[in-house]
């Protein structure tokens, strides 16, 4: 009797992961791990994060131009003089999540003051595993999300395939990982946002929440501004006893920002948060960056993230059945206003990988595709007949585009040379036609140097400068 009581070891690990939180740190754990260990950082607008961060917690300011691997930098057009101090130009509160590695790497020994930021850059280091542990909090919330939806399809095998599509299959991995971005910390403060609208029946603290998220959101990426609007028409049309909390909420994140900013910019906005300060680096004209954001061969959303169209499918779907709710309407909205407000200032989104500028909204398209990809698990009704096209054309042909979306997002992710393409053989700032170039798309570069001679070493791991030699 006692030896039917026994319980194997794979009993027991399969009985451990169906506990919650067992299969919710599993997951974050996975996603953090390989984003971490991918061996693609990007550098750019977020390089000061480091040291600003360092600097915010040592002494309370903004101020940079005491540290040498600051005075040595040649390339400023990030910095800003202000009141003879320099201060960074890209938003402060995202540079501000750094904290955390820089503590750690201090810890070890390691001074983030030290890092040097350019040729060759060090501080990847704090970087890439601070935006990797946000992408993989922002999926284990979005899985929270979609399984919380109360909606048909939204059972734990499709909460977790929106989850896993999302951290490997779209541009969380290529991009939002590989560098500490305004959009890295948007996506996070906008799950979260998800989050706090599906609870709000429940008590007024949620709409306190929600206002606190859409205001983070707000101030680590501007254009997040046009999603506070619509939640907050939205929130004012169906939840009129929770407007109070939320704008408060809000008010309270506002008032915090501006009187910082007020102390470091002599300024109630940064200049980044002017509308005027792109007016001078427009590269393609509004039409053509609307082109350029969606079916460009290396900034097109439709070939970095082609869960794009399953969510505009979603909302077909949802449509044709009567279950489109006014709040699926907002998450649609909120990808159009942003690809006008993004498309207005015709920017190529410099030194990246695919279609930085528009991966705020991740998170809402991949809610939006939920029932598309709920269609991969719909069990057959017996006895009933299915059109081929739904039985088996349809899941086939979702599977081939998530295969494509993976293959795109693991190039990015994996292999340097991707993002080498901003800079080889002009800087896509001097030639921002190249976007255009079918002949050399982004994601087909590594593969071309490849089949060009290139070590498989350099192509993975080398730096930019010796990629151009080679």
């Amino acid at each position: 009797m006692a030896g039917s009581d026994r319980v194997t070891p794979d009993a027991s690990a399969a009985s451990w992961y169906r506990r919650p939180w067992a299969r919710t740190w599993g997951l974050g754990a996975f996603v953090f791990l390989v984003h971490t260990f991918s061996p693609t950082p990007q550098s750019a607008d977020s390089r000061l994060s480091t040291i600003t961060a360092w600097q915010f917690f040592h002494h309370f300011n903004l101020h940079l131009d005491g540290y040498r691997v600051v005075a040595e930098l040649t390339y400023r057009r990030d910095l800003v003089s202000v009141g003879g101090h320099l201060v960074p130009f890209y938003p402060w509160p995202t540079m501000l999540l750094a904290a955390p590695a820089d503590f750690l790497s201090a810890l070890f020994g390691r001074s983030p003051a030290s890092l040097s930021i350019s040729d060759p850059s060090q501080v990847w280091l704090v970087e890439v595993p601070t935006a990797s542990l946000i992408v993989a909090v922002t999926t284990v919330l979005l899985r929270k999300v979609v399984l919380g939806s109360d909606r048909p399809w939204a059972t734990p095998k499709v909460a977790l395939t929106v989850a896993l599509v999302f951290a490997f299959a779209s541009s969380a991995w290529s991009i939002a990982s590989r560098a500490l971005w305004q959009q890295t910390a948007s996506m996070l403060f906008l799950v979260c946002a998800l989050l706090a609208v599906q609870r709000l029946h429940r008590s007024w603290k949620y709409g306190a929440a929600l206002g606190l998220f859409l205001g983070l959101a707000a101030i680590s990426r501007p254009t997040d501004v046009v999603v506070v609007v619509l939640i907050g028409g939205w929130l004012l049309v169906t939840r009129r006893n929770r407007v109070v909390p939320a704008a408060a909420a809000l008010l309270v994140v506002a008032a915090v920002f501006v009187a910082f900013s007020y102390t470091q910019y002599r300024a109630v906005l940064p200049p980044y948060y002017l509308a005027s300060n792109l007016s001078g680096t427009v590269e393609y004209g509004f039409w053509e960056s609307i082109g350029v954001n969606l079916i460009s061969p290396s900034r097109g959303m439709v070939f970095f993230d082609p869960v794009l169209l399953f969510a505009g499918a979603g909302l077909w779907w949802m449509w044709r059945r009567r279950a489109l709710t006014g709040f699926d309407v907002v998450l649609g909205l909120s990808f159009v206003g942003q690809l006008l407000v993004v498309s207005k200032y015709g920017s190529s989104g410099g030194s990246t990988y695919g279609p930085r500028l528009m991966i705020d909204v991740l998170p809402f398209l991949m809610v939006l595709s939920a029932p598309v990809l709920g269609l991969l698990f719909r069990p057959r009704t017996p006895g009933t007949p299915e059109p081929a096209h739904r039985g088996r054309v349809v899941p086939v042909l979702i599977v081939l585009v998530l295969a494509w979306s993976l293959f795109v997002n693991a190039t990015g992710g994996l292999l340097r040379s991707a993002y080498c393409w901003s800079a080889t053989p002009t800087p896509l700032s001097a030639s921002p036609h190249r976007v255009w170039d079918w002949s050399d798309p982004q994601f087909f570069r590594p593969y071309r140097d490849l089949a060009n001679g290139m070590s498989l070493h350099q192509v993975a791991l080398g730096s930019c400068r010796t990629t151009q030699a080679s």
